[in-house]
């Protein structure tokens, strides 16, 4: 085995690693990425790559996209160290630029899915053994702060972040069902979307599950999705209702009393919160409609409107992330940065038609609303794992743009 074999050997098992942690440990999820770029970066042919990385389209876009990011830094009214944290945050769409050439070849492509397939199936054991109560949460000490904690709500880390993965779990298992008629990934669809809506009480993951389960219907029913959708949607909500101990049943509650206390000008809990971010956010984007206050601005941005917020939202004024990743870009790039994101995400939709086989062109379209609906109540790109989730699928779902010998599976 020459030296070349062992490198794109010991490339595959870092970005196979980096995949299965991402919903497991942020820590060896960044681990595992650093060791893969080192090997990226470094590599004799890493030039050729990034003209190969260039011809592609989602790649290109990604990468446009984020020289949009740096260039905001011009009129950035963020310190220095805000304008670093700010690209930092951001320089995830280079991952699609970078992983994208080693994803070309289909073995390394359907590896990296096969590990997220295993990496979100073990977990959907544990949390279903620990709500079954076959198995206790598991909270042990690995080393003085270091612990290893397991529960029914969020996995191996928080409830957002697990119900989002577990929502496009779920859409991506039964699209794998439909393309190669494996009952096991079938169940592992329905036990997917169970746990995302009934029992984790994520409601970001909620409000993805249902929408990527409307885009299935309407993928594989087309016009009869019309008839059928209505009685899909309407009988979750029924038993959600009907069934006080159901996490849909309460986060509807949650909508409701957020609702409520932030009419009555009080922002304190996760709905409130994000009303009172919206309205911050709003009169901040009103100063500065256009191109903003530039990258890494948003605390900035807060401080310096301080006397405009509402008084009962002012405890809300400080903040680096309005869990809204329409709202960051607002406030930092304007509505030109804006309508850039949601012409990234168009393109990425038009690339679609272009996918080889109906699991690549699926899956991507569901990722993609994923993006737009995630977008309007989580900081999607932008948090750490939804982030490197998001770009790692884009690079995954997109690499066969380069390589039509992607087909049907036998």
């Amino acid at each position: 085995m020459n030296l070349n074999s062992i490198r794109n050997s010991a490339l595959k098992n870092f970005l196979i690693g980096f995949i299965f942690f991402i919903p497991v440990s942020t820590a060896l999820m960044n681990l595992f990425l650093y060791l893969a770029l080192l090997i990226i970066i470094f590599n004799k042919n890493f030039i050729r790559n990034t003209k190969t990385s260039l011809k592609n389209s989602a790649s290109r876009y990604s990468y446009l996209f984020f020289l949009f990011i740096i260039l905001g830094s011009l009129w950035s009214i963020g310190s220095y160290e805000d304008i670093l944290e700010g690209l930092s945050t951001y320089k995830k769409f280079i991952l699609v630029f970078l992983i994208l050439p080693y994803l070309i070849e289909q073995k390394n492509n359907e590896a990296l899915i096969n590990t997220f397939f295993i990496s979100m199936s073990l977990i959907l054991l544990l949390v279903y053994l620990i709500f079954l109560d076959i198995i206790q949460p598991i909270n042990v000490q690995l080393y003085k702060e270091i612990y290893l904690d397991v529960s029914e709500n969020g996995g191996f880390k928080t409830h957002i972040i697990t119900n989002i993965l577990f929502a496009f779990f779920g859409f991506m298992s039964m699209h794998r069902f439909f393309d190669v008629g494996k009952i096991s990934y079938l169940l592992l669809s329905l036990l997917a979307f169970y746990y995302s809506i009934f029992i984790n009480d994520g409601t970001t993951g909620q409000i993805l599950s249902l929408s990527l389960l409307s885009v299935l219907t309407i993928q594989k029913l087309q016009y009869k999705a019309v008839f059928i959708l209505p009685i899909i949607l309407l009988s979750i909500f029924t038993y959600g209702i009907g069934n006080s101990n159901t996490s849909i049943h309460s986060s509807i509650n949650k909508i409701y009393t957020g609702a409520s206390d932030y009419n009555s000008e009080i922002a304190i809990k996760s709905v409130d919160v994000r009303l009172a971010m919206i309205v911050n956010g709003l009169i901040i984007i009103k100063e500065s409609p256009w191109i903003g206050t530039g990258t890494g601005s948003i605390n900035q941005s807060h401080i310096d409107n301080l006397s405009k917020l509402p008084s009962t939202f002012k405890s809300r004024s400080k903040t680096e992330n309005p869990h809204s990743e329409y709202l960051s870009i607002a406030i930092q790039f304007g509505i030109t940065g804006l309508l850039l994101y949601l012409f990234f995400i168009y393109k990425l939709f038009e690339c679609t038609k272009n996918l080889p086989n109906d699991f690549y062109k699926h899956s991507a379209q569901g990722l993609l609303v994923l993006i737009l609906i995630g977008s309007i109540g989580t900081s999607i790109i932008t948090d750490s794992g939804e982030g490197h989730f998001v770009m790692l699928f884009i690079a995954i779902l997109f690499a066969p743009l380069s390589n039509r010998k992607i087909s049907k599976h036998e």
